[in-house]
């Protein structure tokens, strides 16, 4: 993925983070506050929603700490 140089750093890392989960076989969802990556555990005859990780705030917070 190639991201435009203007683009504010928390927002290449957020982009970059989502990238990198969907890679890993996590579910991306979009909601109003930010991206999320679902964390399921798979039971015998279900999914099992065990937590979703703001991705948003993981970017936010990254980028707070290189600074």
């Amino acid at each position: 993925m190639i991201l435009p140089e203007d683009m504010p750093r928390a927002d290449r890392i957020e982009a970059l983070l989502v990238q990198e989960f969907r890679a890993d076989g996590y579910v991306v969802i979009s909601a109003e506050d930010g991206n999320y990556a679902r964390v399921v555990a798979l039971d015998d005859d279900r999914a099992i929603l065990m937590a979703d990780i703001n991705l948003t705030t993981l970017a936010r917070q990254i980028d707070r700490g290189m600074k």
